[in-house]
């Protein structure tokens, strides 16, 4: 499970209109790894969107 975590991760950076990094991301077309469909990492991103969201609010409700 955390390998498919992983690779499902990764593939959301690399498929995110803002973020860019070499570091988490390279090369994913250009291996023999397995990695989610699109549609699978374009549904993952958006909970993955929303689980960031609901933290910074969280944490940004700390701050007051």
């Amino acid at each position: 499970p955390e390998e498919l975590a992983a690779r499902c991760f990764e593939a959301c950076i690399n498929e995110h209109q803002t973020i860019k990094n070499s570091f988490l991301v390279g090369g994913l077309s250009n291996n023999n790894l397995i990695y989610p469909e699109l549609k699978h990492t374009l549904h993952a991103n958006e909970a993955i969107n929303h689980y960031f969201q609901l933290l910074g609010y969280a944490l940004h409700q700390l701050e007051k």
